[in-house]
């Protein structure tokens, strides 16, 4: 017994070691039950600073939003139809859309749990019906006062926007959206000024704020650019309108934008969407004009002044971020773009200046300013609208700035329009858009020798002239191609040094000299042709080196 014992006893002990070296080996070496564990664990922390994204909308989401936009046109179909047949009265088509939204409800309410994505399109159908069941029976059968319809629309709204936050749905919020903006026009009380600039403003703090709390900048920006297109057509041309009063309200819309903005980039600790770079950006030259509409009458000069203190704040404002040390820029290059709109605007105010030629000047400043922040910011939006205003100035150059007025205004526009290759060549020196910038001056210099052109005009405005300012011009054309040519160093550059020089060569050749009499012609080839082989020299000397 005490052998068997012994025996026992040692087999257990040995038991005991192999369970010990087991549990050993799996808490501490490298095994893959450690390495499991170290996968667990990693997630963890970083799941704890959650970012909240709306969802993406999949081939089966889309699919469920074309039922609902068919559920939708159905029983569109179907008042229409029981209409022309008479089958049930208007109030019924009205209690059947209703009927058909609560049902939607109930069946997205029932599914949630198994289902949320398409749940949540289908509450936004339902939630699409009421409006639409409530909107034909306020202005179609006008079976429901107008205040009745509002005050569903109201409950409902509210509905959305707490099923919006339940859910963390984008989709539902934006339901919000469209139905908050349709209810006073569904309603006819968009007739009612005040109470669609003061529902509005409800509903662009309460959208303002979903934005916010769920990092959703998209659903901000989309009720601005509504509210704006629909009280800039609705009430820009209304007779009998408070203008104080919608203006009002309108700058309202329009602080709330901009502080929502810079809220939305600080608490989210993110940078500021391209979306609202783009609005913060050029609001100012949409807002600025509309207000100079709304507002009594007063003069230029003093508008001019309010803007120009206006455009402070949001160079102030860029300047508040700076100070908070947030690695934010672009939200400070939006402000500054901004800040800079405004005071080009105010300037333009200040001095009256009621023709469009103007304009140039403020394109030129804005195509430096967007072509700078473009070197320094990430943001596509910097480089489109330096490119936009360029075009712009280009458009005014082409079709709208001409030396006909005085000649104290073509020196004066002689010398904005120096600025384009001046600033050109600074941004190619320094690698701002390296071969956009290149481009940029070597165009703009060959145009601005044009407007040379025509500037003298002013000083031999005689008929007889008329061909001595022609080879002016060619001569200038000429010497400037030839002297690029031969600094330019790339094959693009000298391409389109090349094409220049090729259309001056082609305005010599075929303007200037057949213009001219017979002897004057011959003399014209042959200075012509010696013009050529010492330019063919030099750049043949060039090219060697």
């Amino acid at each position: 017994m005490k052998k068997k014992v012994a025996s026992q006893d040692q087999r257990i002990k040995k038991l005991e070691a192999a369970v010990y070296h087991d549990v050993y080996e799996s808490d501490y070496d490298d095994s893959p039950v450690y390495e499991s564990s170290k996968v667990v664990s990693t997630p963890v922390t970083a799941v704890s600073t959650p970012v909240r994204k709306g969802p993406s909308l999949s081939s089966n989401q889309i699919i469920s939003i074309l039922g609902v936009a068919g559920v939708s046109i159905g029983i569109i179909s179907l008042f229409f139809y029981s209409i022309t047949r008479g089958w049930i009265g208007d109030a019924a088509q009205v209690a059947i859309g209703v009927l058909v939204g609560l049902v939607l409800f109930f069946v997205a309410y029932m599914v949630r749990e198994k289902k949320p994505a398409w749940s949540n399109i289908v509450f936004g159908g339902a939630y699409f019906l009421e409006y639409l069941s409530i909107g034909v029976g306020v202005s179609v059968y006008e079976v429901m006062p107008a205040s009745i319809g509002v005050f569903f629309g109201f409950l409902i709204l509210v509905s959305s926007i707490f099923l919006s936050v339940k859910f963390s749905s984008k989709i539902i919020a934006y339901f919000s959206l469209i139905g908050g903006f349709m209810i006073p026009i569904i309603t006819d009380s968009f007739r009612s000024h005040i109470f669609v600039m003061v529902w509005y403003l409800l509903i662009l703090i309460a959208l303002t704020w979903l934005s916010i709390s769920f990092n959703w900048d998209d659903l901000r920006a989309v009720m601005m650019f509504l509210i704006f297109i629909f009280v800039y057509s609705t009430f820009g041309n209304s007779e009998g309108v408070d203008r104080n009063v919608e203006y009002m309200f309108m700058f309202f819309y329009f602080i709330l934008f901009n502080v929502s903005s810079l809220i939305s980039c600080v608490l989210n600790s993110k940078e500021i969407s391209v979306l609202d770079s783009v609005i913060l950006g050029l609001l100012p030259a949409a807002f600025l004009p509309l207000l100079y509409e709304m507002l009594p009458p007063m003069s230029g000069r003093l508008f001019g002044l309010i803007v120009i203190l206006f455009s402070f704040v949001y160079l102030l404002q860029a300047l508040y971020l700076k100070s908070l040390n947030l690695s934010f820029p672009n939200a400070r290059y939006a402000l500054v773009s901004a800040g800079v709109i405004a005071l080009n605007l105010g300037i333009y105010f200040m001095f009256e200046a009621l023709d469009l030629d103007y304009f140039m000047i403020f394109f030129i400043v804005e195509w430096a300013l967007f072509t700078y922040l473009s070197s320094v910011s990430k943001d596509l939006f910097y480089d489109v609208a330096s490119f936009a205003f360029l075009g712009l100035v280009a458009i005014w150059y082409v079709f709208v700035l001409r030396f006909v007025d005085s000649a104290g205004h073509a020196t004066f526009f002689m010398f904005v329009l120096a600025l384009v290759p001046f600033l050109s060549f600074l941004f190619f020196r320094f690698n701002i858009n390296y071969k956009a910038s290149a481009a940029t001056f070597i165009i703009s210099g060959y145009f601005l020798i044009f407007s040379f052109f025509k500037y003298i005009w002013w000083f031999m405005q005689a008929p007889s002239l008329d061909q001595t300012r022609e080879i002016i011009l060619s001569v200038l054309w000429l010497i400037y191609t030839l002297v690029l040519f031969l600094q330019v160093q790339t094959s693009d550059g000298k391409m389109l040094v090349g094409f220049l020089l090729g259309v001056t060569l082609v305005k010599i050749a075929f303007i200037d000299l057949f213009s001219l009499p017979n002897p004057e012609r011959i003399v014209g080839f042959i200075i012509f042709g010696i013009l050529l082989l010492v330019g063919g020299y030099f750049l043949e000397h060039a090219r060697k080196k």
